[in-house]
C-alpha cells in the first residue's frame, strides 16, 4: 500500500512539473507557432502591424499605388468611410487609391516593395527617431527569449515609440518592421 501511494505522489509530480514547464514554454514563446506576415502585402499603422485584421487583401498597382477597401480604410480610421471608387473587386469589393485619400485621412502612405509593407503614419502624431548604436536583434515581444523578426546594424535608423519600464524600446525599420529592442542599443536623434 505504502509503495502504490509513494507511486501515486511521484506520478503527480512530474505531471506537475510537465505542466509548469509547458507553460513556460507557451509563455516565452508568442510568435514562433507561424509566421503571418509572410506572402501577402502587410499594413503597418503608426506602430502596429494590422494585416490580420484586414478583411480584403490589399492591392499594389505597377506605379506603386496602393489600393484598399472601404472597409479595410475604416480599421484605420476606426470610423466609417466612404471614398470614391477607384474600382470595384469580384463586383461587390469598393476599393480606392490610399495614396488620393491621404489629405482626408490625415495620414502619409508609403508602400516599401523590398518588404512588401505599406506603411501608415498619421500626421501630427509624435515619434522619436534614433540611431542603432550597437548590432542587435528586433524581437516580436519585449523579452530576451521572444521571436527574432529582425536584425539591426550599427547606424540604421528606426522610428521609436516607446519605452516599457524594463528597458525595451517599440520601434519601426525603414523597411517597415515593427518589433522591440533594448533601449540601450539605441541614440535618439531628434
Amino acid at each position: 500500500m505504502k509503495i502504490q501511494t509513494l507511486k501515486f505522489i511521484r506520478n503527480i509530480a512530474i505531471g506537475t512539473i510537465a505542466l509548469i514547464i509547458v507553460a513556460i514554454i507557451v509563455n516565452i514563446s508568442p510568435g514562433y507557432k507561424r509566421d503571418r506576415y509572410t506572402n501577402v502585402i502587410n499594413l503597418v499603422v503608426e506602430d502596429t502591424n494590422i494585416t490580420e485584421e484586414l478583411k480584403n487583401p490589399i492591392y499594389i498597382n505597377e506605379k506603386g499605388v496602393v489600393y484598399i477597401s472601404n472597409e479595410d480604410i475604416e480599421i484605420i480610421t476606426r470610423e466609417p468611410v466612404t471614398y470614391t471608387l477607384a474600382f470595384i473587386y469580384n463586383n461587390e469589393i469598393a476599393y480606392a487609391a490610399l495614396q488620393d485619400i491621404e489629405q482626408e485621412l490625415n495620414v502619409k502612405v508609403q508602400y516599401i516593395e523590398k518588404t512588401k509593407t505599406v506603411i501608415v503614419d498619421k500626421i501630427g502624431e509624435q515619434h522619436g527617431n534614433a540611431e542603432v548604436i550597437e548590432q542587435t536583434q528586433i524581437k516580436y515581444k519585449q523579452r530576451t527569449l521572444s521571436k527574432i523578426v529582425g536584425n539591426l546594424n550599427t547606424g540604421d535608423k528606426v522610428t521609436t515609440f516607446y519605452t516599457t519600464k524594463k528597458g525595451w524600446t517599440k520601434i519601426r525599420t525603414e523597411d517597415g518592421i515593427v518589433g522591440y529592442v533594448k533601449a540601450e542599443k539605441l541614440k535618439q536623434t531628434d
